[in-house]
């Protein structure tokens, strides 16, 4: 169970969607398939675990109010893998020319040398003047078998639920 807060949608401010993280993205016109988003077949991850024979982390997210008062005419989004405690480890950006008051976006990245750990992905959207508007994160967990690259900061809590059946 899970208890859910519904907001209401502002019309006139810039908003994202939650990050839905995912094991695969591919273009699909299949309507009818559950996993149907937007031109993409959004295959989800709900548990957020990856490592051993899943080395890239998908990520799908939503832009709604996109506007040239706010943003300015060009926007940047920032894609950042951080520890749990917010230390950065890698990022990119994109840059885009605002066309639209909506925008889709996904992507993946490797996280095939993340050692078993917590880690944070962080999305921030930028104005024209790379100042933050935004942001969206989401948890997920990296787990390896490798026990030469495995973190020994796990606690003893973490390490026995990764070891279990319910991963």
């Amino acid at each position: 169970e899970e208890e859910i807060v519904l907001k209401p949608f502002p019309v006139n401010k810039v908003i994202m969607s939650t990050v839905e993280l995912s094991t695969g993205i591919t273009k699909s016109n299949d309507e009818n398939n559950i996993f149907y988003k937007n031109t993409l077949e959004v295959i989800p991850n709900p548990s957020n675990l990856f490592g051993n024979n899943l080395s890239k982390l998908y990520y799908y997210l939503e832009l709604y109010n996109l506007n040239n008062a706010e943003l300015g005419d060009k926007y940047s989004i920032v894609t950042v893998i951080a520890n749990k405690d917010g230390t950065e480890i890698k990022s990119e950006s994109k840059k885009y020319d605002l066309k639209s008051n909506s925008k889709v976006e996904y992507g993946s990245l490797d996280i095939n040398n993340l050692p078993s750990n917590t880690y944070q992905l962080l999305i921030k959207l930028l104005d024209s003047g790379d100042n933050e508007l935004i942001r969206a994160y989401k948890y997920f967990y990296v787990f390896s078998s490798d026990t030469s690259t495995a973190n020994q900061n796990l606690t003893e809590l973490e390490n026995q639920y990764l070891l279990s059946e319910y991963p």
